[in-house]
């Protein structure tokens, strides 16, 4: 909606956005962001907890003055949302003990909850050697506070998740990924759905970064697929400023938001790999980014490609979902070689949108990789 009264504002139409209390501060944001000073007018609370008598009672008492001044001020006489300090890159923010920076980091909500490894410019420039590209360059802007994604500030963001260096291409292409306008970052950022984004990693670089394709992929124990979607959220938290009960409006969260990151299984699948579907070659690295929930798991004795459909079918439509029903993207299923082998003995094939990005060629040290992960 503020972007809807941006586009009414430049063409000389005043215009007023409508904000639940919740909201105000994410809206001061996006407005910043946006580069106007927007007119909200608060609504005192949430209308759908309210009944019709005080609906009425808040819009009279409340909305109408706002929305009236709203639409009678010109944007110069309206303040601008107040900018959200941020360190400068390369600046030393504290020296302590660990206990202490951990302790400051929290404070300053520049962690996830978790312990974080301290940045240190060390730490950070290890990670740099490990892409071409310039330390300030941008490979985009996150919401809400238009702060954009450099290379440096992302860099410091997988330091603190515990990435090893080596995986700085994967969190730089799911980054890249994520800031695509086709994405919606926007959208995930705010909701109240616990949405986030999920990275499926195809190609060589599974292998060699020892990322998990199999049992157990989406769970605990695997450094690859915990810290590279570690960097990706903290990223998020860090520079889009998608700060828990202010940004980002999840109801109640869900864990997949701490780190959702896995390999395919392509060596055990009769179908193409997804990156090959999505236009890549085999021996490219991709990361592919989905919004996606907390995981449903289906759990039925199908034998027959037609019962395994109905069973999934079943599975995505119940009632009170607020994913793929009221979505306009589509599911993502993850099934095991099992059934995937079942499907193509029948002759059923599958189909995938296009939306990945490639891992771009770096110059990997030979003596921290494998060769082949040198080749990408």
């Amino acid at each position: 909606m503020l972007r809807a009264s941006k586009a009414a504002e430049i063409a000389g139409v005043p215009s007023v956005t409508i904000v639940g209390s919740e909201f105000m501060k994410q809206a001061a944001l996006i407005s910043k962001g946006l580069g106007l000073p927007l007119a909200v007018a608060e609504y005192p609370g949430a209308p759908m907890l309210d009944g019709a008598e005080a609906i009425r009672a808040k819009v009279t008492d409340n909305l109408l003055p706002e929305i009236i001044r709203g639409l009678t001020s010109p944007l110069s006489e309206r303040t601008d949302a107040a900018a959200l300090s941020e360190p400068r890159a390369g600046a030393i923010v504290i020296r302590g003990t660990l206990s202490q920076v951990q302790n400051h980091f929290h404070r300053n909500m520049w962690s996830d909850g978790l312990p974080i490894i301290p940045p240190t410019r060390e730490r950070v420039a290890a990670f740099l050697r490990f892409t071409t590209r310039d330390a300030t360059e941008s490979l985009g802007v996150l919401p809400q506070e238009g702060r954009k994604a450099t290379i440096h500030s992302i860099a410091v963001n997988a330091v603190m998740a515990g990435c090893l260096p080596e995986y700085f291409p994967v969190v730089l292409a799911a980054l890249e990924a994520v800031t695509d306008p086709r994405f919606d970052l926007l959208g995930i950022q705010t909701t109240t759905n616990p949405v986030t984004p999920v990275l499926i990693i195809n190609g060589p670089i599974r292998l060699a970064l020892e990322i998990n394709c199999g049992r157990g992929c989406m769970g605990p124990g695997f450094r690859a697929n915990a810290t590279i979607g570690r960097a990706v959220k903290l990223a998020l938290l860090n520079i889009g400023l998608c700060h828990p009960g202010t940004i980002s409006k999840s109801i109640h969260g869900m864990p997949g938001r701490f780190t959702f990151c896995f390999g395919e299984l392509e060596e055990a699948s009769p179908w193409d790999p997804l990156h090959v579907e999505r236009g890549y070659r085999a021996e490219e690295s991709t990361v592919s980014v989905v919004g996606g929930q907390g995981t449903q798991n289906m759990c039925c004795g199908l034998t027959t490609p037609e019962g395994i459909v109905h069973m999934v079918a079943d599975g995505m439509r119940y009632y009170g979902s607020n994913g793929y029903l009221r979505g306009s993207g589509a599911p993502l299923l993850v099934i095991g070689p099992g059934h995937a082998k079942i499907f193509h003995e029948a002759g059923w094939d599958k189909e995938i949108p296009p939306c990945s990005f490639w891992i771009r060629p770096t110059p990997i040290p030979t003596n921290r990789l494998s060769e082949r992960t040198s080749a990408i």
